[in-house]
């Protein structure tokens, strides 16, 4: 368990973990991002939720429910329903019930069924939908990191950022069943202006391990210099921020157009992907596998679509994987999160 004493090393407020009050400037937002999976029974959650800057009270939530056999569950909605202690939209809710510790993503609506194939191939139409919930709560195994002064110079996705990695347990309903979820979780909370226009392309992993070890690496490009960024920490949460040697392949400015499959658990770029790191000047190996993923494609200057838009080329497409590392002998759990301009992506 991560020590109070280790748990906000950048002097993080606890009320930056609720919602902020909107600020009248241009594409101002703010964004929760909430992941959790369990590899045991192939299940797991992606929820992105924001305000829409045209009227911040209203938020935004892209849900993406993982199943087994590489299918998915998928909604979006609207709603002015957010509180002082998180987001709402409609029938989606994620909660901050204790700063810095214990978040809690809920949720009870339709979804529509889809094939990974398809979603990352195709934007979604309007289909036949079916009834879903969840309840999945969210504790600490890491430290929070980061804050404004993590935001590289420039940075068009925000000025405030905060990520943790977690335990998380809870349930998930769908086809009249009930799994029962206890694995890894992943958070993250945002605000400030935003346009995914000048996005390149990122990588943004974690992991986390029975020990109580994790990994943290951002890996980001736009049309500015690229900001690289990794950390462990250890059971009691002392963060090392540690250089990396190597990492997966992600787009540059000058990536060709076609370069990666739209569907990353079936690019043999990450099969599996690596990252090399040094820490306390000890050289380590991570190695990670994608199990399933969905697809948002982010429309500048501030839209989501779910699925994949070729039609759009001044777009991105934003892939989170759930996936399964490997760091000295011992086996995590995590999350792969991919993005690329819609341009240097192909379907196979």
């Amino acid at each position: 368990m991560v020590q109070d004493k280790y748990l906000n090393p950048d002097g993080n407020y606890p009320e930056e973990e609720r919602p902020f009050r909107p600020i009248q400037i241009q594409n101002w937002t703010e964004h929760y991002a909430f992941f959790a999976y369990d590899d045991r029974v192939e299940s797991g959650v992606f929820i992105h939720i924001g305000r829409v800057p045209a009227d911040p009270e209203i938020w935004r939530g892209t849900i993406q429910i993982y199943q087994p056999n590489g299918e998915l569950l998928v909604a979006k909605y609207f709603g002015r329903d957010g509180s002082e202690n998180g987001a709402g939209a409609g029938p989606l809710r994620v909660t901050c019930i204790e700063p810095f510790r214990h978040f809690r993503a809920e949720f009870d609506g339709m979804v529509q069924r889809v094939e990974r194939k398809r979603i990352t191939t195709e934007v979604l139409r309007d289909g036949p939908s079916e009834p879903a919930r969840f309840r999945l709560d969210f504790h600490a195994a890491a430290p929070i990191i980061g804050r404004q002064s993590e935001i590289a110079e420039n940075r068009t996705d925000g000025s405030f950022h905060t990520e943790q990695v977690g335990h998380i347990a809870g349930e998930i309903t769908s086809a009249g069943r009930t799994v029962s979820l206890s694995g890894a979780g992943v958070r993250d909370h945002s605000c400030g202006p935003r346009n995914y226009g000048p996005v390149v392309g990122h990588l943004w992993i974690h992991a986390l391990f029975p020990s109580g070890r994790t990994f943290s690496s951002v890996f980001y490009r736009q049309n500015t210099p690229e900001f690289i960024k990794a950390v462990v920490t250890d059971p009691d949460g002392r963060k090392e921020e540690v250089e990396v040697i190597s990492h997966p392949y992600y787009v540059s400015q000058d990536t060709p157009a076609g370069s990666l499959l739209s569907d990353p658990v079936a690019d043999p770029q990450y099969r599996p992907f690596r990252i090399e790191f040094k820490a306390g000047g000890k050289r380590e190996v991570l190695e990670g596998e994608c199990r399933n993923t969905h697809a948002i494609t982010y429309v500048p200057i501030m839209e989501e679509l779910n699925g994949t838009d070729f039609n759009r080329h001044d777009a991105i497409q934003m892939a989170d994987a759930p996936a399964v590392f490997r760091l000295n002998g011992e086996l995590g759990l995590g999350l792969f999160e991919r993005s690329a301009r819609i341009s240097m992506l192909r379907r196979s």
